[in-house]
This record gives C-alpha cells, structure tokens and sequence, in this order.
C-alpha cells in the first residue's frame, strides 16, 4: 500500500541525480504556456486599437478573440505540452532525461491522436465544470492518468479516458490530499517569487510515482494490458515495475523498494505454489498419510 510520504520520498531519489534538467523542462513549459496565456489578450488589444473600436466594442472583441484564441492554443500547444512534461518525468525514472520528451506529442503521427484525446479530456472536465463546480473537480481527478496513458501509448485515443476513469475509482481523494500535501512547499515557494518553479519538478516527479501506482492496480483489476500501453510504432521493452525490476536511481539505501505492487501480466499463467494449503480446511481434516500407508501394510 503506497502512502504520500513514500511517493514522495521514491520522487525525490528519482529526481536528484537530473533535477536541473528536470527543472529547465519546467521553466521551458512553463514559458510557452505563459506566453499562450498573455499573448492572446495583447494581441487582442493591439487589434481593437487598429480598428478604431469604442471602449464596448474593445472590451467585446478582446474578451471574444481571447477567449477563443485561449481554447485553440489549450488543445493546438499546451495539452500536448503536458503530455510531453508527464513523458519526460515517466522516462526520468528509467534514466531517459531527454529534454526532447517535452514536444513528443508533436512527433510524426503522434500529434494527431493525442490532441484529440487531450481535447475530449479538456470538453468533459469544461462542460461539467458549467454545470456545478464540484462536477468540475471531480471530472479533473477522473481523468488525471489520461497524460500520462498518452504519454505512453499516443494512440489509445478516448481509451485512455476510459481507462484513467475506472483506475480513478477510489483514488480520488487519495490522491487529493497527495497534490495537498505540497502546500508547504509551494507556499514557501511563492514567498520567494519564482521559487515556485524550484519546487514544480519535485511535484511532477511524484505525481509520476502515483502514476506507477496506479498502472500496477491496471493491470491487477485487467482495466488495460502491458500490451495495450505500448506504443505500436516502437519495440521497446515493456516496463513491469516490481520489487525485482526498479529505477536504477532507487538503488540508494534510503530507497524503500516495495513501492509498486508486484502484478503479473494479464496473459500469463500464474506458477502454481507447491502443496500449497487449503485454508478452508483445518488440521483435524487433514489425512495422515503415514496412518494410511501403515494401514495398508498390516493388511498385506
């Protein structure tokens, strides 16, 4: 049974020996997706004012195109961004820090199945967001694990809502108070400026072991496969994270290495433990064999 402390600590090991990479993939997503943020209202402005528009007409115009120019960037650029920061934090752990994880949802054909899938994550949280704010919430934590399922396999597609809908399913809260339990740390963050941004690659790297967690509980309630999450397009090895196979960047004697639940694939067949006990049976209803084989002897 994993705890907050655990991830954390399991996060923190990961992260050490590449935590400046993981820091520059942070401030390079963090850039774009400010820029997309800022720079759809400034040019918004900047157009208002060639056309010579009233302060109404202003106001209209700018709170129109920004808008719509927010939604097409959120699914053109930073929903694929994401998926690329979760990439590269997934990867960190088997030693891949590639700084080119963060734009792999815009390789080859990558590209199309992850923004489509991304955006249909992006329509349900915002349509149940309208309805009631709690829906909203409860909608965001559903479909947390869709990134991340992505980052694996791009061409799961709406798949992977489904998937990350079922896993979600008493997890919920758990992992609630698991994004709460940085509080600290991201208000001491915030009181130095950008300090925040030190504190965001040690988050991710957690909320990359929570990720690990709950593939291993995928693949004990057969929600998915190790066969269904590996991308077609590549022949990689497939990664079962158990006490015998670990992050190499866990082999620290602080390291606690029973983190993941040891899960066997879905399609193999399960060794059969030798002359294992019934534990429907007691000791008075067992046969002594001996008793048995005396018996037989007396009578010949």
């Amino acid at each position: 049974m994993w705890t907050n402390s655990l991830l954390k600590h399991n996060g923190w090991n990961m992260l050490k020996p590449h935590y400046w990479t993981a820091f520059g993939v942070i401030v390079v997503y963090s850039i774009i997706t400010a820029a997309t943020a800022y720079g759809s209202p400034f040019l918004a402005g900047m157009s208002s004012l060639i056309l010579g528009m009233s302060e109404t007409e202003k106001y209209i115009f700018m709170y129109s195109l920004s808008s719509i120019a927010g939604l097409l960037l959120a699914i053109f650029l930073v929903n694929l961004l994401e998926v690329g920061m979760n990439r590269y934090f997934c990867r960190a752990r088997t030693g891949d820090v590639d700084l080119g994880n963060l734009f792999w949802g815009f390789y080859g054909s990558h590209y199309k199945p992850v923004m489509n899938a991304m955006f249909h994550r992006y329509i349900q949280i915002v349509l149940w967001s309208l309805l009631f704010f709690i829906p909203g919430i409860i909608k965001t934590y559903e479909y947390i694990l869709v990134p991340y399922l992505l980052a694996e396999n791009p061409h799961l597609g709406k798949r992977a809502l489904d998937i990350s809908k079922q896993t979600m399913q008493g997890e919920k809260v758990k992992c609630f108070w698991l994004q709460l339990s940085f509080i600290g740390w991201s208000l001491a963050g915030l009181l130095f400026g950008i300090g925040i941004y030190f504190v965001i690659p040690y988050y991710q790297a957690t909320m990359a072991e929570f990720y690990y967690c709950m593939r291993a509980k995928m693949f004990a309630m057969q929600i998915t496969s190790p066969e269904e999450l590996q991308n077609p397009e590549t022949i990689s090895e497939t990664y079962e994270y158990t006490e015998q196979n670990v992050n190499p960047y866990h082999q620290t004697e602080n390291f606690q290495q029973n983190t993941y639940i040891h899960v066997d694939s879905v399609n193999s067949t399960p060794e059969q433990p030798e002359q294992k006990e019934n534990p429907y049976y007691s000791d008075s209803d067992k046969i002594d064999l001996t008793k048995h084989d005396d018996d037989q002897n007396s009578s010949l």
